[in-house]
């Protein structure tokens, strides 16, 4: 579990160009929490994180 969880860590990071991770208010993640939930019309067919990757 551990493994995983460093491994989005690296990814996050490499998404910001960064040597840590941007510091990010409970606003901030609220509001991005609310996004989908207010916007996305069900059902809505979800593909999996592979479509995010960073490359």
């Amino acid at each position: 579990m551990a493994k995983l969880i460093n491994a989005q860590f690296e990814r996050i990071k490499k998404a910001f160009n960064k040597d840590e991770i941007p510091f990010v208010s409970t606003l901030t993640i609220k509001t991005y929490f609310k996004y989908p939930e207010n916007n996305l019309v069900r059902p809505c067919l979800l593909t999996g994180i592979e479509s995010f990757r960073v490359l």
